[in-house]
């Protein structure tokens, strides 16, 4: 095995340190109230905010948000939000 020099050294205890100090940073969160609570929104708030992905505040439409929309919920996923949109929303 090659002889490591110092600085190799001190930058392998960085590191460990580094990521065993942020798991257990992690850990202390989410085993606490601070932990990021999930919620599921009704389905008026849904698409209202896919209302907003969908359409730019004076009636154009957003093609970045629906690019991004596209992406994250595929063909299909689009496709049933833009139905639901077409059927009054919010």
């Amino acid at each position: 095995m090659p002889k490591q020099h110092t600085a190799d050294r001190l930058a392998a205890d960085l590191v460990e340190w580094a990521e065993r100090r942020s798991t257990e940073l992690a850990e202390a969160i989410l085993g606490s109230p601070l932990a990021p609570q999930v919620t599921t929104p009704t389905k008026a708030e849904a698409l209202a905010y896919y209302q907003r992905m969908m359409w730019l505040p004076d009636g154009t439409p957003n093609q970045p948000g629906r690019d991004q929309l596209l992406a994250r919920v595929g063909v299909d996923g689009f496709e049933k939000i833009a139905l639901e949109l077409a059927k009054g929303g919010p």
